[in-house]
Formats: structure tokens, sequence, C-alpha cells
């Protein structure tokens, strides 16, 4: 029987542990947890609150793009628009600039040519004016999923419905706008549905769309165009609305995109003086940006169109696809031509992941690891690590500190770990909640990960699909398809309109290999508030 009390000293450390016995835990154990909800270890020793996050932008990242009135004089309840490249929805609402007032969508009032991304709307309301050819239609109400986003320089790149934007924090700004020279009309007195142009550096591609100085419309590329010494016919839609003068300027507008139903991913890497950023989705041509210049790789081999992972590697960009890995010739990221170093690679597995890690390119499957080694075609040489594990979700791998972390079908793992002893269970880093990672792996549809590396954790974030709903799409660290990784900004989404989803929320702590978890239980048109701290338990 006791007959006093006594002090007993211990550290509040050791992360949450779920598979020992509380006892055991206790003894093996002292300060570390049982329950661990929105609760992160601290840099300066001990546990403290998760305080939330913050929204990157207030400002929704545009559904449609950049969409103009397509032509003068239109007035009552219909109103034609183009340069559109989603279909809106019945029911939204939209303002035009120069005219007073906001319109909505009347049932039915919904004609969309897909082919050509022109929509002709039937209002509920007539217009209070004539809108001005090409004026600007800003929709107030949004749909549609942001297929990624990526942090790169001073900006954040969001791509959604077939466009793409960046942030500084404040508003964004569509940069999609093909780079084909400056483009002139060849030729005055020119009508129909065909138009002579020349200054072409690269050719127009079907679904672009253009206007031309002094001629009224928006017009559509019909066609992939034929260039020949910076001159190509372009089959257009619709007709020309009149004659343009010879030498008018072409404006174009935006590049056409296919549509995309899974994530965007991207590569951050520099040629010469110039920083650059690609990014393949699994649909299109990988698409590369500088800060200035757009370009879609148009003139890619058909195996590279629609690659769904790049990294770039000993001065190649490399693209994955299926079980095949295409590269570069060096010091290039578009020179196809094998006779200059490009190549391809047959990796014997689905490629789930790449990430260059002290030179050297991991490429992951299902089932399989394997590693690329040398610096040249002439030299490169595909090792295996494990032929028994792999990688089953694609946007967990993360360099931290001195290792990756990936997750594989039993766990969070460290390459490390599983190069030295293989597939057994002793490279699992997530064994302390070895029930919460199983849960995690079962439920979830796609997962997502970041670093933040000024508090030494990786973070792993499960999609569950029995969220709600929620119509707004600020740049959030809640709900996005599409990490890069600097950024404590993004998670995923899979339903129409999240922001913010249920989920599990593992946090690994890499100075100690500690777990800690977080988890989510509630929708909110905020940041869920934190529980108090009585709902961490620590263990004597």
């Amino acid at each position: 029987m006791a007959d006093r009390w006594s002090t007993y000293a211990f550290e509040f450390a050791g992360g949450l542990i779920s598979n020992l016995p509380p006892l055991q835990q206790g003894i093996k154990a002292p300060g570390s947890a049982r329950l661990l909800r929105n609760f992160e270890p601290s840099v300066e020793g001990g546990y403290q609150r998760i305080l939330g996050y913050a929204k990157y932008s207030s400002t929704v990242v545009p559904t449609y793009g950049n969409p103009l009135v397509h032509g003068s004089g239109q007035t009552g309840t219909t109103l034609v628009i183009a340069n559109i490249y989603k279909e809106p929805s019945v029911g939204e609402v939209f303002s035009i600039a120069g005219v007073t007032g906001t319109y909505t969508i009347a049932s039915g009032g919904v004609s969309y040519d897909a082919v050509n991304y022109r929509v002709t709307l039937t209002l509920t309301t007539s217009l209070a004016s004539s809108p001005a050819d090409l004026a600007a239609v800003t929709f107030t109400t949004n749909s549609g999923l942001v297929e990624g986003i990526a942090a790169w320089e001073n900006k954040v790149i969001a791509i959604r419905n077939r466009n793409a934007y960046y942030g500084i924090g404040t508003t964004w700004t569509k940069f999609n706008t093909p780079s084909y020279g400056t483009v002139l009309v060849n030729g005055g007195s020119q009508t129909g549905s065909s138009l002579i142009v020349d200054g072409l550096t690269a050719a127009p591609q079907m679904g672009d769309t253009f206007t031309i100085a002094g001629v009224e419309k928006v017009y559509t590329v019909t066609t992939d165009a034929t260039v020949t010494s910076g001159g190509a016919t372009l089959s257009i839609n619709p007709a020309l609305a009149s004659s343009p003068a010879d030498n008018a300027s072409i404006t174009f507008l935006t590049a056409n995109m296919s549509a995309v139903s899974g994530k965007c991913r991207f590569s951050k890497y520099r040629i010469g003086t110039s920083e650059r950023i690609m990014w393949v989705d699994g649909a299109n041509p990988p698409m590369k940006w500088d800060g200035t210049t757009f370009t879609m790789l148009n003139d890619a081999p058909a195996d590279v169109i629609g690659a769904q992972h790049v990294a770039n590697f000993k001065e190649h960009m490399f693209f994955a696809k299926g079980d095949k890995l295409y590269f570069t010739s060096p010091y290039s990221d578009n020179d196809f031509i094998p006779a200059n170093g490009s190549g391809v690679i047959s990796v014997g597995t689905t490629i789930t992941a790449l990430i260059v890690f002290r030179e050297q390119l991991i490429i992951f499957g299902e089932k399989k690891i394997k590693r690329l080694v040398g610096n040249t075609l002439s030299d490169f040489v595909l090792q295996p690590i494990t032929e028994n594990v792999g990688c089953v979700a694609t946007d967990t791998v993360q360099e931290v500190g001195s290792d990756v972390m990936f997750l594989g079908p039993d766990g969070l793992r460290l390459l490390s770990a599983t190069d030295r002893i293989g597939d057994f269970g002793l490279a699992v880093v997530s064994k302390v909640i070895q029930k919460e990672m199983t849960e995690l792996i079962s439920t979830a549809s796609s997962f997502s990960s970041i670093v933040v590396k000024n508090k030494s954790q990786y973070r792993i974030f499960g999609y569950n699909s029995a969220g709600s709903n929620h119509q707004d799409h600020r740049v959030d660290c809640s709900t996005r398809k599409g990490i890069q990784n600097n950024k404590q900004m993004v998670l995923d989404e899979r339903q129409k309109d999240p922001v913010y989803q249920p989920g599990l929320f593992v946090c690994l702590c890499m100075s100690t290999c500690k777990v800690f978890l977080q988890v989510h239980q509630s929708i909110a048109t905020k940041p869920p508030l934190l529980p108090s701290s009585r709902h961490a338990r620590i263990l004597r």
C-alpha cells in the first residue's frame, strides 16, 4: 500500500507509440504518447500544438482561364463567349467588363463547343448594354479541380482546368500562352476559314486560340499547322469576321491542353543561367516555363507524350511512362535525337516515382526499386536495389535529411534501410504506429507528402473520399492535387470542390525518427479548431 508521494522526472519525448501494451510502453518509453492529436514535436524539445495553416492567397485560382466576349453587338439574354476551355454550368454567375451588373446562366442555357472552345449562354436577365468585342468575362462561382501546385522561385504555380497560372500571394496570372514568334498576317484581302501568316518559330497546334489586330472575334486553330520558312496557312474557326490588313499582328491567347484526370508532377532545374520548371500530367506533352516563355514539347516523341513522372538528372531531362524511362540529350530539355545522346531505358516495372539522390536516379516501381548511375548515354547503368518492395503511392517519395522516405505496402520506409536489408520489416520506420498506417493505406485513395525542413518533419497526407464538398478554390494547405515539397501549402483532392477533407496526417520527426499523428475528423469552412492540451495523454 502506497504511504507517500514521490517524484519521477521524465522528458516529454518519443512521439506516438501505438504498437505496445500500455504497461510495456510506460516502462520502455516513458514520455512517449498513447494519443497525440494535433500535436507535433517541438524543435525546442517536448511537444507543441500544431497551430493550423494560413492561406497562401485569398484570391481564387480562376476556373475558366481568360474567357472573352466573342463579337460585338450582342444584346438580350444570349451571350457568346470564346477562349473558354471548360464548359460552364447552369446557375454560375459572372460579370462582363464595361457592362453593369452580374449575370446568371439560365436553366438549359449552356451550348458548349468543345472543339473550338466557345459557349453560347442563355441568361436569366438581359444584358444591360452590348459588351465590346473581346471584353473580359469574370466568373464569380467556381468548379473544377486544381490538378497541380508547385512552389518555384518566388512564385506559386497552379494548374486548373487546362490552364496554368502563377501567383505571388495576391492575384493569379495565366501564363500558358503559346510562344510562336512575332506572328503577322501575310497578305491582305484574306477571307474564309484559312489565314496565311509568317514570322512563326514553331507550329501552332489544333485548339490554340488567337486574335487578329483590327478583326473582331477569337479564332481557334482547327488542325496542327505545317511551318515552312516561318510561314504557314492556318485552318481556323470561325471564318474571318473581316479581311485583316497585311502584317496585322496575331496574338495567341491559350495553348491547348487536353483534360487531365490525374496529378501534375514537377521538376525544377537549371540550364545555363536559365532557371526552369517542367511538368507532366499523364495526358499532354511535357510543359516548361522559365518565368517568361511557356512551351509545350509538341515535337517530343509520341511515347513521351502523356509522361507521368519527370526529373532532371546529370543534365538530362528524364520522363517516365509505363515501364520506360526516356531522356533528352545532355544540357537540353527538348532534344530527343539519339545521335545527340538521348535514349530510352526499359526498367522492367511500371514506374511509380522518380527522385534524384546522391548522384543517382532512384526509380520506384510498385514492387521493385532500381537506381540509374552514370553520366551520359555511354555509361548509364541500371542497378537493382530491391526486387520485393516498391512504392505504392507516387507522391510520398521525399528526400529527408540524408535518406529517402516513401510509402511501401507495409508502411513508411527509408531507402537506405530497404537497400541494406531488403524487404524485411526492420526497414519500416512507421512500425510504432502500424495500426494507424495500415488503416491509412487501406482507406485512403490518394496520397501526398511534404517535408517541413525547419521542423525536421516528413508529413504524409491520405485522402479519404468520405468528406463533404465546399465551394472554394483558394490555394490552401488543406486540399489540392499535386504537391511540390518546399512549401507547406497543398494536399490532395478527388472530389469536385473540397477545401478541407478528413484524413490521416502522419508526421515523422526525422531528428529522432519518431512518429507523431494528427487526425482531422471534421469538415469546416475554416481550418478545424485544434483540441486543447488535455487531448495529449502522456505516459509516465
